[in-house]
């Protein structure tokens, strides 16, 4: 659920600072655009910088959302978006640390303990137009459609000790998992139109909603060689460092694209059979389709 904009001024600016270097700045304001406050914006932006418990870990995140509303009418409202997220960590990783030893013994490692590296990221850069309008009838019902564009880039690279039991003995037994995946990105498009409202039947109010919904999606991927410099197993766990050289990496023209579609017809009934008793029914009916292309 995203916030609305206000019909009178306001704002605040909030920055907190809290264990592990963690820094949060956000800044939220809303400016009416007409004297009436009749349409409105509002901008909303986080920024956050922080590490962790966790070794090797920290993340920058960016968040910013802007939006312009308007009352058509009095009854009549519209409004149009656009959202941005981007995470940014460094020592990301995919799994945890082994519980047990090779001779089934616990492991017992600390929980700051990470085998990962300080290059090892899962970053997601997200991208989102949205918006919707909604009209509200004299009788209490409500008509409402809302659509969203969103599109999101993805880059793995990420090495990380994820497999294996360790010989307590030797700190042998620990494979490395390798992930170079720098151009992932998918598109999305979301579609809710729907509208809900009460009625009388048998002297007795109810509510009813319909509905379309739905959304398709469209990812993409292009393959890379990559040139991993460092053995897959690890000597010895626990001299563990992270100092592991970066791999590179070089398109090989391969790819693939995968295209998902879901869209359906939705309705609720709320019967409203006597003061202390309710009914709920409802259903739905989709259509799916889904390509795979390489």
């Amino acid at each position: 659920v995203r916030k609305r904009p206000d019909k009178e001024f306001s704002g605040n600016v909030s920055s907190t600072y809290g264990s592990w270097d963690s820094t949060r700045v956000t800044a939220d304001v809303s400016v009416p655009i007409t004297a009436d406050g009749s349409v409105r914006s509002r901008v909303m932006a986080a920024h956050t910088d922080k590490e962790s418990y966790m070794d090797f870990y920290k993340l920058k995140s960016t968040a910013a959302m802007a939006i312009i509303e308007a009352d058509l009418t009095e009854n009549t409202t519209a409004s149009v978006g656009f959202q941005y997220q981007d995470n940014e960590p460094k020592g990301s990783t995919w799994g945890t640390v082994p519980y047990f030893n090779a001779d089934g013994s616990l492991a017992n490692l600390p929980r700051n303990f990470s085998l990962t590296t300080d290059w090892s990221t899962i970053q997601y850069e997200d991208k989102t137009t949205f918006a919707d309008i909604q009209h509200k009838f004299e009788n209490e019902w409500l008509v409402k459609a809302a659509i969203a564009h969103s599109t999101s880039d993805s880059n793995w690279f990420v090495a990380y000790g994820a497999n294996g039991f360790p010989n307590p003995s030797t700190g042998e037994g620990i494979g490395l998992w390798t992930s170079v995946s720098p151009y992932s990105e998918s598109k999305k498009l979301n579609l809710d139109i729907y509208a809900t409202g009460p009625f009388q039947f048998l002297d007795r109010k109810h509510e009813l909603i319909m509905g379309y919904s739905g959304y398709k999606t469209e990812s993409t991927s292009q393959s890379v060689k990559s040139f991993i410099d460092y053995p897959t197993m690890i000597p010895d766990y626990r001299d563990w460092t992270g100092n592991l050289p970066q791999p590179k990496y070089e398109k090989t023209g391969a790819g693939s694209k995968t295209t998902t579609e879901l869209f359906g017809y939705y309705s609720t009934l709320r019967l409203n059979l006597a003061d202390p008793l309710k009914l709920i029914l409802g259903g739905r009916y989709s259509t799916y389709d889904y390509k795979n292309e390489t």
